[in-house]
């Protein structure tokens, strides 16, 4: 997997299908699928993409509406 910027992984989390799992269609789960996997590979050793993650992860989960939608510039690069 060729190495991603911030701003190319952010936009694979905005076009992430986070409820994929719950899918009936085979073909959406197997691309939801696909797009964890990448995403998770992109997360290891690198933990500004990790935090990315988690807090992306929490607003696409939040069924109150309290988590605020993460952006972009949020987040400096964590070596």
């Amino acid at each position: 997997m060729k190495k991603i910027n911030k701003s190319e992984f952010f936009t694979l989390l905005k076009a992430h299908d986070w409820t994929f799992e719950r899918s009936d269609d085979p073909m959406m789960f197997e691309r939801g699928s696909k797009q964890e996997k990448v995403i998770h590979r992109a997360t290891q050793d690198n933990p500004t993409f990790d935090k990315m993650y988690r807090d992306y992860m929490a607003w696409a989960w939040d069924t109150v509406g309290d988590v605020v939608q993460p952006k972009l510039e949020n987040y400096e690069v964590v070596v």
